[in-house]
């Protein structure tokens, strides 16, 4: 331990000096301010032993946490796993089989009993007065016989027994229907012929029929419509 200095310790001491060399002048005449006024003779002669090392103190306060450090450098990229293996190859599947080839399919060149088709028909011209003309309608799958007048009927409305509507026929009946009628005279059925025979009978023939038109007078003439045939 350090010599630890007090007012009763300088006092002592320099009445122990000023006995030892017989002044007579009063200790309160000096001010020590610092040991370099007191003779090391002294100083050695007043210095006791070491004491006992005192208790540890109390732990001091907690510090304030320091200020955060800057980030540290981004590190090296890392090396590139190896390729994983390569996987299996799943199994295929069945090739499915392919069906028999169907029969070659052929055009019909005659129209089956009970089947109906239709086409269009008409046209016009320009007349010069009242005047007659022929319009040609075809069929395009020939009948199995030609049809008599009594079962070629010309529609001039929108339906006619045997002939129910456009694109309808009965069985073995031919439905001439009209949709445009212009400076003409309205046909009726006995006008239109078997287109086939050279006599020109009144009904159809087997490829088509013939239709006779008369203008009204001068000026363009048209009359127009649609057929349906059904197979005797």
């Amino acid at each position: 331990m350090r010599s630890r200095f007090s007012y009763a310790n300088v006092t002592a001491t320099l009445a122990l000096f000023f006995a030892m060399s017989g002044g007579a002048l009063a200790a309160k005449h000096y001010l020590i301010s610092s040991t370099n006024q007191i003779s090391p003779r002294v100083l050695k002669a007043l210095k006791g032993n070491a004491g006992k090392q005192g208790p540890a103190g109390l732990a001091g306060l907690k510090g304030e946490t320091g200020a955060k450090g800057e980030a540290g450098l981004k590190g090296d990229t890392g090396l590139k796993g190896e390729p994983g293996p390569k996987g299996e190859r799943g199994e295929e599947g069945f090739e499915g089989l392919e069906g028999p080839e169907g029969p070659e399919g052929r055009y019909p060149t005659v129209l089956p009993t009970g089947q109906t088709e239709s086409g269009a028909w008409g046209g016009g011209f320009t007349a010069s007065g009242v005047a007659e003309y022929r319009e040609v309608g075809s069929f395009p799958i020939p009948l199995p016989a030609a049809l008599e007048a009594s079962h070629v009927i010309y529609v001039s409305g929108a339906l006619a027994e045997h002939c129910p509507g456009q694109g309808e026929a009965a069985k073995g009946y031919l439905c001439v229907y009209q949709e445009l009628i212009e400076n003409a005279e309205t046909p009726t059925s006995s006008q239109i012929v078997d287109v086939d025979d050279s006599a020109k009978p009144a009904g159809a023939g087997i490829h088509g029929f013939e239709i006779t038109l008369k203008s009204k007078g001068a000026g363009h003439t048209t009359v127009s419509g649609t057929f349906a045939v059904t197979a005797p």
